[in-house]
């Protein structure tokens, strides 16, 4: 990576349910990932996710969505500037021919990038990473199996 480019980090996840109820989550994220929303996620609207754990409400801008394939929105970085946050929806075949799901699957990949590349920005991105981490696997536990994994998960932070 040259010191120019900014930083991105993905993660992702197979959750065993269709895509369209994968989708309907992500754009309406309370409870398992945000305390609550002031509206979905939708393109070209700003709505203000509020997390239990800070009680702060934190601006999101929808900027593309199309229906159970991508959810692209913008929201502020740590240490400044916007960072965009993508959510791409695949069937897990596409991604491994070999994939043989039980039943209806779909493979969820988070990529956020707008990090300056110093060490403020790299700083930033390991804690996002960790927070896409257990935002997908909180999706999965939620979908799955209406097990709210993020409900206590973080009284030990210092916000």
């Amino acid at each position: 990576m040259q010191a120019t480019e900014p930083i991105s980090i993905t993660a992702s996840i197979t959750i065993l349910k269709p895509a369209p109820e994968v989708f309907g989550a992500i754009l309406n994220p309370a409870p398992f990932f945000i305390q609550r929303a002031s509206a979905p996620l939708s393109e070209d609207a700003d709505v203000l996710w509020t997390f239990a754990e800070t009680d702060t409400a934190v601006p999101v801008r929808g900027k593309k969505i199309v229906p159970n394939e991508l959810v692209r929105f913008e929201w502020g970085a740590a240490g400044g500037g916007r960072n965009t946050v993508e959510f791409r929806l695949q069937n897990p075949q596409e991604l491994n021919p070999a994939a043989r799901p039980s039943g209806p699957a779909t493979t969820v990949t988070v990529t956020e990038s707008g990090w300056p590349a110093d060490e403020k920005g790299r700083a930033a991105s390991y804690g996002n990473t960790m927070g896409w981490t257990q935002m997908i696997c909180s999706l999965k536990a939620w979908l799955e199996h209406r097990v709210n994994l993020r409900e206590g998960a973080f009284i030990h932070y210092k916000f």
